[in-house]
C-alpha cells in the first residue's frame, strides 16, 4: 500500500515539474552536457526521438582543422567512430558556433550508441563529450483506445506521436450530431470548458464529419501539449454530451518519455537558409517549371512571414517587390501574392497591395500548413514565370537574384500591415544552384508579455489647438495596446503625443493645425485629417454604402475628397535607435531616447477650426482620409463637470455606482 502510494504521488511530482519546465520548449529526454576540455565546447545534449538529438546552447572556437560531431560504441570516446551531419545536413568539418541550438539527425538509432563528441581526428583528440549510459530515447507511446459510446464513436490504437500530436486509428463516428468536436481538457470527465482540437485538415470551425475507419493524426493547438490535459473526447458541446473518452495519465506524461514535436523539423525541400537566427528560415525546390516555398517562422495566428524577389536587379529593394505574405488566419493557412508598389498600406496601385487589388492576379497555389507550439509553417507552389506583369521571374540558370523578406501582423481587414522586422542591406540567393541546407533550426517562441504604455488624454479646457503630425505607431505596446487593433506602422501624433484621446466640450472653438503631408502623388506622404465617427478611418476606401452611413464633421468636402485645409507639409518623428518600442516603459521613454522630428525648413500647414455643438456625437474620431488605423477618439461633453479628477469622464453609470455604494454604507 505504502509502494502504490509512493508511486502514485512521484507520478504526480513528475507531472507537476514537467508543467512547470514546459514554459520553454519540450526537448524530450536529456541526455548529458558536453564536457569543456578544449575549444570552449559547451552544450547541452537532448534525445529528440529514437533517431535526432538536440543539442542546446552549443558552443565551440572552429579552430581546430579537422573537427566534427562523432558517436561510437566504445566505453568512452575514440578513433573508433562515425561522423554525425551538422545541422544542415553536412559531414564536414565544424566552423564557429557561439550558443546555437541545433538538431542533428543520427546515422543510427541513439540507443545503438553510447557516447556523442566534438571530435577531431587528424589528432585523435576528444575536445568535449558526453556519455549516453543504457538510455531509452523517446519514442510513440500508445496509450489505448477510445471507449465505445453514442453515435458510434470507437476507435482502435490511440497513440502520442509527440507532445502535441495524437494518432487515432480506426476511428469511427456516424458524423451526425450537431456540434461535436474533438475536445482535450484538464479533469476526469469531459466538459465544455475544454479545448476544441483542429481535426486532419487543420479546422476547428464547424463539426466533426463522419470517420469510417479512417486513421486521423491531430495536432493539439496553440501552446498546448499532452502535459497540460488530462482527456481527449469525441464531445456535444451544445447538448454536453460525450461520445468517447480517453484519459492522458500521470504516467503517460513523464518527461523524457514521448518524443519531441521538434524532430518534425526536418527539411522536405531541397534548398534552406535562415532569414533571422532561430525565427525565420525560407526553403525552396524548383520542380520543372514551378517552384515550392516552405516558409518556417516564430509566429502565431494573425502573423506573417513575407519573402520575395527585390523590386531592383542590382539591389535589395522594398519598392517594386514581387513578395507572397504567408500566415495562418485562426486555423486556416493563407499565401497571397502582393506587390510593393509603394511604403504605405495597400490604398490605390502605389501603395503594398495584393496582386488582385492593382489589377494582377494572386498566382500563389497549393497552400497548406498549420501552428504548431508557435511554430508556423506554411507551404505554396507558384510557377518560376507566371506570365503576370506584377509579378518577377524567378531564376533557374544560375546567379544570383535579390530577395526582400518581412515579418508582421495581419490587419483587420486581412491585409499586410507594416513589418517589425525586414530585409537589412543586400541579400541574394541563387535558386538554381545545387542542393543547399543552410538552416538554424527554428525554436518555439518563449512569450514574453509586452507591457503596454499608458495612453494619453489632452483636454480642450487646458489648450484650444491640436497639431497633427506623423510618427511610429509603438508597435503591440502603444497604437495596438490603446486601440485594440493593428496599427500599419504609423500613427497619428497630436501636440508630439501618440493617438491621444481628445476631450472637447460644445460650444467651444478648437484650432487644429495639420503637418500629416500633402502630396498627393505619393501615398506615404499623403495623410489628411477628417474627424467622423468612423472608427477605422481609410475614408477613401471605402464603398459608397459605407461613406453614406458616416456622419463626417470637418475635412472631407460635397465630392468626397479632402479639404485643402485638411492636408499640410509632412513633419514626421523618426527613429534613431535600435530598440524597439516593446523595449521601453512609456511613450515617453520612447520618444525621449529613439524619436527625432524632421520638417522641412519651408512648410504649409493646414489650418482649420472646429466648434462642436448640441448636433454633435459625444463619441467621434480623428483619421486618415487615405489609409485605415492611423487615429483615435475624440470624446465631446456638455460641461467639464462631466469630467472627473482623474480625466474620466463622469457617465450615468458611474454616478449610479458611486449612490449604490452610498446606499450600500448607509445600511451596513
Amino acid at each position: 500500500m505504502q509502494e502504490t502510494f509512493s508511486t502514485v504521488l512521484l507520478l504526480a511530482v513528475t507531472g507537476f515539474l514537467v508543467q512547470q519546465c514546459l514554459a520553454e520548449p519540450y526537448l524530450g529526454q536529456k541526455l548529458g552536457t558536453l564536457s569543456t576540455l578544449y575549444h570552449k565546447v559547451t552544450g547541452d545534449v537532448y534525445a529528440l526521438d529514437e533517431t535526432t538529438l538536440y543539442v542546446r546552447g552549443f558552443s565551440y572556437d572552429g579552430s581546430a582543422p579537422d573537427a566534427f560531431f562523432w558517436v561510437g560504441t566504445s566505453e568512452m570516446p575514440s578513433s573508433q567512430g562515425v561522423i554525425v551531419p551538422d545541422e544542415n545536413g553536412r559531414s564536414q568539418k565544424l566552423g564557429v558556433y557561439n550558443s546555437k541550438d541545433l538538431i542533428l539527425q543520427m546515422p543510427t538509432k541513439i540507443s545503438a550508441v553510447r557516447w556523442l563528441s566534438v571530435w577531431c581526428r587528424q589528432v585523435a583528440v576528444d575536445f568535449g563529450s558526453t556519455t549516453f549510459g543504457s538510455t531509452t530515447p523517446p519514442s510513440p507511446v500508445k496509450i489505448g483506445s477510445i471507449s465505445p459510446g453514442g453515435h458510434g464513436t470507437q476507435s482502435g490504437d490511440v497513440t502520442l506521436l509527440n507532445e502535441k500530436t495524437i494518432r487515432i486509428e480506426n476511428l469511427r463516428y456516424d458524423g451526425t450530431a450537431p456540434d461535436a468536436y474533438f475536445l482535450v481538457g484538464k479533469g476526469t470527465e469531459p466538459s465544455p470548458a475544454g479545448t476544441k482540437v483542429p481535426d486532419e485538415n487543420g479546422s476547428a470551425s464547424s463539426p466533426l464529419h463522419a470517420y469510417l475507419g479512417q486513421t486521423v493524426t491531430l495536432t493539439l493547438p496553440g501552446s498546448l501539449t499532452i502535459f497540460d490535459i488530462d482527456y481527449f473526447s469525441i464531445y456535444c458541446i451544445e447538448y454536453t454530451e460525450n461520445f468517447g473518452t480517453i484519459n492522458i495519465k500521470p504516467e503517460h506524461k513523464v518527461s523524457g518519455l514521448v518524443p519531441s514535436s521538434l524532430a518534425s523539423q526536418k527539411m522536405e525541400v531541397e534548398n534552406c537558409e535562415t532569414l533571422i537566427d532561430g525565427e525565420f528560415n525560407v526553403a525552396w525546390r524548383i520542380s520543372g517549371d514551378g517552384i515550392r516555398f516552405t516558409f518556417t517562422g516564430q509566429r502565431v495566428s494573425g502573423q506573417y512571414m513575407a519573402f520575395g524577389l527585390s523590386g531592383s536587379d542590382s539591389s535589395t529593394s522594398m519598392l517594386n517587390a514581387d513578395a507572397v505574405v504567408a500566415w495562418v488566419d485562426d486555423v486556416t493557412p493563407r499565401a497571397v501574392d502582393y506587390i510593393l508598389k509603394g511604403y504605405s498600406q495597400c490604398s490605390g496601385i502605389y501603395s503594398t497591395c495584393p496582386d488582385d487589388r492593382v489589377g494582377g492576379t494572386s498566382n500563389v497555389e497549393t497552400i497548406d500548413g498549420g501552428i504548431d507550439r508557435g511554430i508556423t509553417t506554411i507551404s505554396f507552389t507558384r510557377k518560376l514565370n507566371t506570365g503576370d506583369g506584377s509579378d518577377r521571374v524567378y531564376s533557374q540558370d544560375g546567379g544570383k537574384q535579390f530577395i526582400v523578406w518581412g515579418v508582421g501582423a495581419i490587419n483587420d481587414d486581412g491585409l499586410a500591415s507594416k513589418h517589425t522586422k525586414r530585409t537589412v542591406g543586400d541579400i541574394a540567393f541563387d535558386f538554381g544552384r545545387k542542393p543547399m541546407a543552410n538552416c538554424q533550426p527554428v525554436t518555439p517562441q518563449v512569450s514574453t508579455a509586452v507591457k503596454p504604455w499608458p495612453g494619453h488624454r489632452l483636454f480642450g479646457r487646458d489648450n484650444n489647438t491640436f497639431t497633427f503630425r506623423l510618427g511610429p505607431s509603438g508597435g503591440e505596446a502603444g497604437y495596438a495596446a490603446i486601440t485594440g487593433r493593428v496599427p500599419w506602422g504609423i500613427a497619428f501624433y497630436v501636440n508630439d503625443i501618440l493617438i491621444p484621446e481628445l476631450v472637447l466640450m460644445r460650444g467651444q472653438t478648437y484650432t487644429f493645425v495639420i503637418e500629416t503631408g500633402d502630396n498627393n502623388n505619393k501615398s506615404s506622404e499623403y495623410h489628411p485629417v477628417y474627424i467622423s465617427d468612423d472608427m477605422r478611418g481609410g475614408y477613401k476606401q471605402k464603398t459608397a454604402q459605407e461613406k453614406a452611413k458616416l456622419q463626417v464633421e470637418v475635412g472631407i468636402d460635397g465630392n468626397q475628397q479632402p479639404e485643402m485645409f485638411a492636408t499640410g507639409t509632412l513633419c514626421e518623428w523618426k527613429t534613431t535607435g535600435e530598440h524597439g518600442p516593446e523595449e521601453y516603459l512609456t511613450f515617453e521613454d520612447y520618444k525621449r531616447i529613439n524619436l527625432k522630428l524632421t520638417c522641412p525648413q519651408s512648410r504649409r500647414s493646414g489650418l482649420f477650426k472646429w466648434t462642436p455643438d448640441k448636433s454633435t456625437p459625444n463619441n467621434l474620431y480623428y483619421q486618415c482620409f487615405q489609409h485605415k488605423y492611423l487615429g483615435w477618439k475624440i470624446t465631446v461633453v456638455d460641461s467639464w463637470d462631466e469630467v472627473g479628477e482623474n480625466g474620466a469622464a463622469v457617465t450615468s453609470t458611474s454616478v449610479l455606482a458611486l449612490l449604490g455604494t452610498a446606499f450600500m454604507l448607509l445600511v451596513f
